[in-house]
């Protein structure tokens, strides 16, 4: 996952970073450090956000 995906799904989230890392389970920096690529995601985090941004995506197809 690289991280212009994850910057599209917590924009998506509408979630600041530290939001974002909260319902991750991960540190502040660690968002942002993926968002610029610096570290990679983990299998487990990648899961998780692909997972919240089709969830979020349902939910706004739905309304």
């Amino acid at each position: 996952m690289r991280g212009r995906e994850v910057r599209r799904v917590r924009k998506l989230l509408g979630l600041s970073q530290r939001a974002f890392a909260e319902r991750v389970g991960v540190a502040g920096n660690t968002v942002a450090r993926w968002e610029r690529d610096e570290l990679t995601v983990g299998s487990t985090a990648a899961i998780l956000i692909r997972l919240l941004g089709d969830l979020q995506r349902k939910e706004e197809s739905q309304r």
